[in-house]
């Protein structure tokens, strides 16, 4: 998932506090939701937004087994539509 979010503020403290109160947010609803431990943290120059003072990144590791590794990332999510075929198959 990515979720991008721009902001302009005063002064740094009220960017610093809108920032990382989202982060927090972000965190809380990887662990609370989808039962998936996160690190939060500060982006390197390199992999920075350009332009940006700084970047932000919630970042997360959900190993997957088998053949079909992203379809466990998918239905971690619950991404599931049907696909349409006769047989009732589901599809993430």
């Amino acid at each position: 998932m990515w979720q991008e979010g721009h902001t302009a503020h005063a002064t740094d403290e009220e960017a610093f506090e809108m920032v990382y109160g989202i982060l927090d947010d972000y965190e809380s609803i990887y662990r609370d939701l989808y039962a998936v431990p996160v690190i939060k943290g500060i982006k390197s120059e390199g992999e920075k937004f350009a332009g940006g003072k700084m970047t932000t990144t919630v970042e997360a590791f959900i190993p997957t087994n088998g053949p079909r590794k992203g379809y466990s990332y998918l239905s971690l999510l619950c991404c599931i539509f049907p696909s349409g075929r006769q047989n009732g198959e589901m599809k993430f």
